[in-house]
């Protein structure tokens, strides 16, 4: 693959395994006098540029959950177990010009799915794209669609998502500017009304509201005091209550805008829940956890055992810990699960006190898996994890892509 190069280019590196861009450990630390400033600047400096040639337009999908994200780029890109989906990162430049569009010039036979976003924003602002196949293409990705985007961006990061064996030939990014202060302006006015992405952690990280960058709660604090002042010079008295009172009254502006994203988020995922079984981006993983609950019961039949308790039937006839086993964890006597995902965390939590494992030896000794076989797959008859390959029967598979399949051959 070619990288053309273009002024402040971002550099190209080899292809690496699907996974979330973290941005844990990226800070930004700014104080309240600059970001005075830097909202006034930001504004009216600059003026955009001139194209000598006008490429295509391109609309950009505005920020979602990343799940959502990667399951569209899957069903452009149909990967199978054989081509995995990859990406190329296209790397990210700190000393990038002002600029509201990417200019992106390309040559792919197939659809290039594009990840956009601005550091140290998360990565529920990142802009998507995806460019239709072509030779030579030219396109312009508006990026204002994020709520994290400024006229001066700090840092920009962007991803190529494509099929381990179908590489696009070339690819190249330029940042460029379209826009004049006033439209500037107004963009950054409707940033703070942009939802809020949920996550379905125990712990939701919500980034805030934002305009330019700067967070809504400094802009609020920094019109208390305003407004403070110009009721000091207009009554010229300025009391304790009064103060208090305008602190009050931007909280709750605040927090009637966040109601603005809870109250329709928490009746979306409720109805999702109720009527799916899915809950946002755990989507199957509930329901690949009964199948596999249901597996052990099977297990314990078969081999006239007492199955291990889960949390939900304490008091049953069942064993609730170690103890009654001399030590030996009760779920490796019935059923042990593998997978080759990156991480299994919310489906061990589901399991308990059955354990998920992902390293290599558990996938040689597991009887039980969860592995990724897309509805487009022909159901194989063995499948590979780690280099080593078993005969396994589905069990059940799901619209996302999960399957739990029981292996067909005794555990080495």
């Amino acid at each position: 693959m070619n990288l053309l190069l273009f002024p402040h280019m971002f550099r190209n590196s080899d292809p690496a395994p699907l996974h979330v861009v973290d941005s844990t450990g990226l800070t930004m630390t700014c104080k309240g006098a600059k970001f005075v400033v830097f909202f006034l600047l930001t504004i009216f400096s600059s003026s955009p540029s001139v194209l000598a040639e006008s490429p295509s337009f391109l609309p950009t999908q505005k920020s979602q959950a990343p799940y959502l994200t990667h399951s569209t780029f899957i069903r452009t890109l149909k990967p199978t177990s054989k081509k995995p989906i990859r990406f190329i990162p296209l790397g990210t430049n700190q000393d990038i010009p002002p600029g509201s569009h990417l200019r992106v010039i390309y040559t792919s036979r197939n659809p290039l799915p594009l990840e956009i976003g601005f550091r140290p924003q998360p990565e529920t602002d990142f802009v998507t794209a995806i460019l239709p196949p072509a030779q030579k293409g030219d396109v312009f990705l508006p990026l204002t669609v994020s709520p994290s985007w400024k006229w001066n961006p700090d840092t920009i990061i962007v991803n190529a998502y494509t099929l381990a064996d179908e590489i696009p030939e070339e690819i190249a990014v330029q940042m460029i500017g379209l826009l004049g202060p006033w439209e500037r302006f107004l963009i950054y006015l409707a940033q703070p009304w942009t939802s809020e992405i949920f996550g379905s952690s125990s712990i939701n990280f919500l980034y805030g509201y934002r305009s330019a960058g700067i967070p809504m709660t400094l802009i609020l604090g920094i019109a208390t005091v305003i407004l403070s002042s110009v009721f000091f010079v207009i009554y010229r008295r300025l009391s304790l209550s009064v103060v208090c009172g305008m602190c009050f009254a931007m909280i709750l502006l605040y927090q009637a805008r966040f109601m603005i994203d809870l109250v329709p988020e928490t009746f979306a995922r409720t109805k999702e829940w109720l009527t799916d079984g899915t809950y946002g981006e755990m989507t199957y993983t509930y329901q690949v956890a009964d199948v596999l609950k249901e597996e052990v019961k099977k297990n314990a039949i078969l081999r006239d055992v007492t199955p291990p308790c889960h949390p939900e039937e304490r008091g049953t006839e069942c064993r609730a810990s170690r103890r009654a086993t001399g030590g030996v964890p009760p779920q490796d006597d019935i059923l042990s699960v593998a997978t080759c995902k990156d991480s299994a965390t919310a489906l061990g939590y589901l399991l308990h006190p059955i354990s998920v494992r992902v390293e290599e030896e558990s996938w040689e000794k597991a009887t039980h898996a969860v592995v990724t076989l897309y509805p487009w797959e022909e159901i194989p008859e063995t499948f590979t994890c780690h280099d080593i390959t078993r005969s396994a029967s589905v069990v059940k598979q799901f619209p996302t892509g999960d399957a739990v399949i029981r292996f067909t051959e005794n555990p080495t």
